[in-house]
C-alpha cells in the first residue's frame, strides 16, 4: 500500500477460511513523515568577544525533526555544539569580524533546507598582561607601586581595590602602565575593556601597611643541656615580623642558628655554666624589640673517677667508689667479679672471683642526662699471701713520716717491684718501680705532698707477689 498524504493510520488484518471470518485491528500502526522544513534563524547574541565561551544560541522547532545540525561560517572563528533546538557557541581568541550562525533541521527521510543566516560580529577582546606584585609598606611612606607590564592601545584599564573601581583608569599606550603608588589595604586588580568587551589581567597585587615589630615573645624549649649537644627553641614571634634575629650568650657557650620563629644551638663541647637566648623581631621597616632573655643551664659532662683496691686476693670483697654528685646515676661493669651491692650508686660492693685481672668499668649521667666515662680500673686478683713472700723484715720509718718515708726489707731473691701508696679511700697518690737485690735493701719515697692521714703501702712483684704495709703521715 502507498500512503501519499503525511499522517497517521490504522491497519487491519483480515483472515477467512471459507466459513470463519477473523479480524485484528491495529490503531495508529503506520505514521508517514516527509522531510523537515526550513528551520527558523536562531536567535542569539549579535555581538560576542574573542574568546569568550559559553554563548547560547537558540532556533524554533521544526515539526517531524529528530535532530538539529548547526554550523558556523567561517568555521574557523570558533566551535559550535548541540544537536537540539539550542547550541552553544566558544570564539576563538584570535579571531574578530562577521560570524554566521545557521541551523538545519533533519529526520530519518533526510536534511531539512538550511535556515537564514543570524548575522553576528565578533570584536576584538584585551589581552591578558601582568600586574605588579604587591608588598607591604611602612606606615608614613608613599606606599606600593603598581604597574601593568603592557597595554593595547583603544583599550582602557580601570584600577579595582576588591573588585570595585578605585576611579583609577588609563588608557591603553602600547607599553606598560603605571597606576602610581597605592596605600589603601586590600587586593588590587585591572580591569581591561573596549565599548563592547573586557577581560581581566592575570595576577593581582595584595598591598598592606607594616609597622615596626612588636616585642618578640620570649624563646621555649629545654633549660638543661649538656655540652657538645644540638637542641631547637622557638618563639610565638612577634606582631609585624617578617624574620627574626636570634642571639646567644655568651659567644663561647656555642653557635645559633635561625631566622624564622624557630632556632637551634649547637652547644659548644667545652662549655658550661649560665646561657641566654633572646630572639628579635625584624622586617624593612625597622628592628622590633628584643625578648626577655631564655636562662639554659649547660650542664657538666661528668668526669667520674673509680676509687678503690687495685691489688686484692683471690675471693675477697672489697668496696670501690666514686664522687657523689646530686641527680646523678651510676652504671658500673665488673669483670672478673660480682657486684654485691650499690649499682646506681656511686658505691659498689664488689666480690672478687679467681686469680687474674679484672677490671671496672663506669658511666656517670648528670642530672641533665650528660654522660661522662670513667678511665677503667685493672685489678690485680692474687692468689698469694703475705705468708708466701720473698720480701721479709719490712721496716717503715719514721713512722709517722714527715717529708719522707725510708723504706727496709730483705729479699730472697732478685726481682721487680712497683710500690703503690693508697690513700683512704683507695686512690693511688705516688707510683714507683724500684730493683730488689738478693739481701738488704732499702730507699725512700717523697711524702712531702700527702695530706696528714693513714696510708697503705703495696709492695706488688712482677711474680704477682703482693705485700702492703700501712704507715702514717704527720707533718
Amino acid at each position: 500500500m502507498t500512503y501519499d498524504t503525511p499522517g497517521t493510520y490504522d491497519v487491519q488484518l483480515i483472515v477467512e477460511d471459507g466459513t470463519v471470518i477473523d479480524t485484528l485491528l491495529m490503531t495508529d500502526y503506520v505514521e508517514t513523515i516527509t522531510t523537515p522544513v526550513q528551520a527558523n534563524t536562531p536567535s542569539g547574541p549579535a555581538d560576542l568577544c574573542g574568546g569568550y565561551t559559553g554563548y547560547i544560541f537558540t532556533t524554533n522547532s521544526v515539526a517531524n525533526t529528530t535532530s538539529y545540525t548547526w554550523e558556523l561560517d567561517p568555521a574557523s572563528a570558533g566551535t559550535i555544539t548541540g544537536n537540539g533546538t539550542s547550541a552553544t557557541v566558544d570564539v576563538d581568541p584570535s579571531y574578530t569580524g562577521s560570524l554566521d550562525v545557521k541551523v538545519r533541521a533533519d529526520n530519518q527521510c533526510g536534511n531539512g533546507v538550511w535556515s537564514q543566516a543570524l548575522s553576528t560580529t565578533v570584536f576584538y577582546t584585551p589581552t591578558a598582561y601582568w600586574i605588579s606584585d604587591g608588598a607591604g609598606y611602612c606606615e608614613g611612606s608613599q606606599g606600593v607601586e603598581v604597574s601593568l607590564d603592557n597595554s593595547d592601545t583603544g583599550v582602557d584599564y580601570d584600577l579595582l581595590l576588591d573588585g570595585v573601581s578605585t576611579g583609577n583608569i588609563m588608557a591603553g599606550t602600547g607599553s606598560a602602565l603605571n597606576f602610581g603608588y597605592q596605600t589603601n589595604e586590600g587586593i588590587y586588580t585591572v580591569q581591561a575593556s573596549t565599548s563592547t568587551c573586557e577581560n581581566t589581567m592575570m595576577g593581582n597585587a595584595y598591598i598592606y601597611a607594616m609597622e615596626i615589630p612588636g616585642p618578640a615573645a620570649i624563646p621555649t624549649g629545654d633549660d638543661l643541656v649538656c655540652p657538645g649537644e644540638e637542641t631547637d627553641y622557638m618563639t610565638n614571634g612577634a606582631s609585624d615580623a617578617e624574620y627574626y634575629i636570634w642571639t646567644l650568650s655568651p659567644d663561647e657557650a656555642g653557635t645559633i642558628s635561625g631566622s624564622t620563629v624557630d632556632a637551634s644551638v649547637e652547644w659548644s663541647i667545652d662549655y658550661s655554666g649560665l646561657a641566654t637566648i633572646t630572639v628579635q623581631g625584624m622586617n624593612d621597616c625597622g628592628d622590633g624589640v628584643v625578648s626577655d632573655a631564655f636562662e639554659v643551664t649547660v650542664d657538666e659532662i661528668p668526669q667520674p673517677e673509680i676509687m678503690g683496691e687495685e691489688f686484692v686476693f683471690q675471693n675477697t670483697t672489697h668496696m670501690y667508689s666514686a664522687d657523689d654528685h646530686a641527680g646523678a646515676t651510676y652504671a658500673w661493669t665488673v669483670t672478673g667479679g660480682t657486684i654485691d651491692a650499690g649499682q646506681g650508686s656511686n658505691e659498689i660492693t664488689v666480690s672478687w672471683g679467681g686469680p687474674g685481672t679484672g677490671y671496672i668499668n663506669l658511666t656517670e649521667t648528670s642530672a641533665a642526662a650528660c654522660d661522662g666515662i670513667a678511665t677503667e680500673l685493672i685489678i690485680n686478683i692474687d692468689p698469694v699471701g703475705i705468708e708466701e713472700s720473698f720480701m721479709n723484715e719490712i721496716s717503715l720509718y719514721p713512722n709517722p713520716a714527715g717529708e719522707r718515708l725510708n723504706v727496709e726489707l730483705y729479699s730472697e731473691k732478685d726481682s721487680k717491684i712497683t710500690l703503690h701508696v693508697i690513700n683512704q679511700v683507695g686512690q693511688t697518690v705516688i707510683k714507683k718501680a724500684e730493683n730488689l737485690m738478693t739481701g738488704d735493701n732499702s730507699f725512700s719515697l717523697n711524702t712531702s705532698d700527702l695530706r696528714d692521714g693513714i696510708y697503705t703501702l703495696k709492695f706488688v712483684a712482677d711474680e704477682g707477689v703482693v705485700v702492703q704495709e700501712k704507715f702514717i703521715v704527720m707533718k
